[in-house]
């Protein structure tokens, strides 16, 4: 599934949007997550574990890296993070420079793990104790295929608790239509063409459907 598709749009949008503002407390990060592993096996199934491999690696490896650094294990620290960076960049090498088809979106959610691992051996965060928040964290669906990469410092207080009135979701939702008239999904959609990304515009701020994506997460 992409941004540029109707199925998107009018199905699965609507239903993350009415699902990530109805679902009470921590669940929402658990529906949002089946979401997202339901946006990316829509289009490409046979590669979601790949996926789903590099989360539970990731959440190990972070956990491992947080534990080292709290007994001031420090050279231990680094090792687990170079193994950690060594396994993810192998399997995305493994796909990129072999004969292998390239799963969707390999690139955003390899470096999606990366960026974990930097900010936690970083203390940039704390490693996440919660596997759906780390998981939802990696495979969003708002970025999982086209980007942009976030870091997981950025994210992860949203992760725990966010507020989103109705004021955000009028604000997203106007400038969405705004924004995707002139270069997003729906102007792809009428040129039958997918030339230029409807994510970022060429100044780099976000249009289409990301814009509503904050009320969402």
């Amino acid at each position: 599934m992409t941004f540029n598709t109707l199925v998107f749009l009018f199905c699965f949008l609507p239903a993350a949007l009415l699902l990530g503002n109805l679902v009470p407390g921590k669940a929402k990060n658990i529906v949002l997550l089946v979401l997202s592993l339901l946006f990316y096996a829509w289009g490409d199934p046979q590669y979601l574990p790949v996926l789903l491999l590099l989360i539970v690696f990731s959440y190990a490896a972070g956990r491992e890296i947080g534990s080292f650094l709290e007994q001031d294990r420090l050279h231990e620290a680094r090792t687990a993070l170079i193994i950690g960076v060594v396994f993810e960049v192998l399997v995305l090498a493994v796909f990129k420079y072999t004969r292998l088809s390239l799963p969707m979106g390999i690139s955003f959610f390899t470096f999606s793990s990366l960026s974990y691992l930097f900010d936690v051996y970083g203390e940039a965060a704390e490693a996440e104790k919660d596997p759906v928040s780390l998981a939802l964290y990696i495979s969003f669906f708002g970025k999982l295929t086209s980007g942009p990469i976030v870091m997981f410092a950025d994210m992860q207080e949203q992760l725990k608790e966010r507020h989103v009135t109705r004021t955000d979701l009028g604000i997203g939702a106007n400038r969405s239509l705004q924004e995707g008239a002139d270069r997003g999904p729906a102007r792809r959609i009428l040129r039958g063409g997918d030339r230029t990304s409807g994510t970022f515009g060429p100044d780099g701020v976000a249009g289409g459907p990301l814009l509503l994506l904050p009320a969402v997460l």
